[in-house]
């Protein structure tokens, strides 16, 4: 369905210059890495030079009925309401539906859902203020971080810039560290892939994570990079068995140029930034860009909504360069984990479709362990199962390519916090206690993948 956002909205937008990354040069887990040349872009600029939310307001759809949930969905494709942008897509009765509303569009919204008897609640009242508390407590812990000689950025929603510069850093003080570029972005930043591994100098089983896909989703790359620093830094004897038993492959930001522009420019912005030719609208959603079953559902044809899928499978070179990356390593890749927000669900295969795979058994058996792990931690629930199922039905997505293309068995996408209280404007408050849950989850998760617990 067409998602306009905040484009509806304005008539002019600052022009920011772009963070350019410099090239990387690959490097084995058995010799001395190679590092990124650090950038100098601060990446969060004064809020003046970025799209405003000024208005803005969250809203919570409950449809009751199978009947409720076709009338949303009316409103929600009608042309007039084109500015709505989803967040949380109408999937099935009682499941919400929330959606964040300009502040010109919100009374018609407010009567047409009023006129179909759907309930509704305003979750966040004030989005850009929740922008601008979170952008001062990023730009503050930013500055504090540089008065150091190498501060962590571990548990901050960090730039582009200073995600760069940490990684360098780690590569330079842990031995189990090397990083590689695995390909350049549209607009022309490396795409880093950080492997993990003790320097045994034998070929292991993989486990792969990807994170930032969707670039508004910073609590993924968040938790990919608290992940990286346990299995880089941590004396920990889970750590330590976890690393013998097999080598880790973590893709912290998989769309940069996307997540430098919510950085820079447009909070919410989800895809990548390629130019549609015959449009206006810029950007593919990456995660309906693989060649599983692309276009077949919950992906769009196009170029201005959120969830367009491109003009063909692995049309944007991010897309392109993970997936030569994954298909070299398939044959010892055990375990895939895309992490994405919001919803707080662990999603088995398939998400296209709800007839199961033959082997989900063993699929929701590893899955549910996990999800248990995370919630013994701090208690955070999440419901498991097929993504079309317990989520919508969307196809073009890395997991399913991963299962259905790759022949990597377990395969499975998380939606970490929340439900929706804050949806993508997660506090960095709760960094800490989703990475450190969520890794819980995955460690289970591998453990018994690798047959080591």
């Amino acid at each position: 369905m067409s998602r306009l956002g905040p484009w509806a909205a304005c008539s002019t937008l600052a022009v920011v210059m772009m963070l350019t990354m410099l090239s990387l040069l690959g490097a084995s887990c058995s010799i001395l890495s190679l590092l990124l040349p650090a950038a100098a872009v601060d990446g969060l600029p004064a809020d003046a030079a970025a799209v405003s939310y000024e208005g803005y307001q969250v809203v919570r759809i409950r449809p009751a009925t199978e009947s409720q949930l076709t009338s949303l969905q009316v409103v929600l494709n009608d042309t007039e309401l084109a500015a709505v942008d989803v967040w949380r897509e109408p999937s099935r009765p009682a499941r919400p539906v929330d959606v964040n509303v300009p502040p010109q569009v919100y009374p018609m919204l407010i009567d047409a859902l009023k006129s179909r008897g759907l309930t509704y609640a305003v979750m966040v009242d004030d989005v850009q203020g929740h922008i601008h508390r979170e952008s001062s407590k990023t730009r503050r812990v930013r500055r504090e971080l540089r008065r150091k000689p190498a501060g962590s950025i571990v548990g901050t929603y960090a730039s582009s810039a200073d995600i760069v510069s940490w990684l360098n850093e780690l590569a330079k003080t842990s031995s189990r560290v090397t990083l590689h570029s695995y390909g350049k972005s549209v607009e022309g930043r490396d795409m880093t892939l950080v492997k993990i591994c003790n320097s045994t100098g034998t070929t292991k089983p993989i486990v792969f994570i990807e994170a930032g896909t969707h670039a508004r989703e910073w609590i993924g790359h968040a938790t990919a990079l608290w992940i990286i620093d346990q299995l880089a830094t941590s004396a920990d004897a889970d750590v330590a068995r976890l690393l013998d038993a097999a080598d880790w492959y973590i893709v912290p930001v998989a769309n940069p140029d996307g997540y430098e522009y919510t950085h820079s420019t447009d909070r919410f912005w989800r895809k990548n930034r390629s130019k549609n030719n015959g449009s206006a609208c810029r950007g593919v959603d990456l995660h309906r860009n693989w060649d599983s079953q692309w276009m077949k559902v919950g992906a769009s044809g196009r170029p201005c909504d959120e969830i367009y899928a491109g003009p063909s499978a692995f049309s944007e070179p991010e897309t392109k360069a993970l997936r030569d990356v994954i298909v070299a390593a398939k044959a010892n890749v055990k375990a895939y984990f895309a992490l994405h927000s919001y919803s707080q669900a662990w999603l088995t295969s398939w998400g296209y479709t709800g007839q199961a795979p033959p082997d989900l058994d063993p699929l929701l058996d590893v899955a549910k362990k996990g999800a248990d792990a995370l919630m013994a931690v701090y208690g955070t629930h999440y419901d498991v199962g097929p993504g079309a199922v317990i989520l919508y039905a969307a196809s073009g997505c890395s997991n399913d390519w991963v299962k259905e293309k790759a022949a990597i068995k377990y395969s499975y996408s998380l939606e970490l916090r929340d439900t929706g209280d804050y949806g993508f404007l997660l506090p960095s408050s709760q960094i800490e206690p989703t990475a450190i849950e969520t890794w819980e989850g995955i460690k289970t998760a591998a453990k018994l993948i690798l047959g080591i617990e």
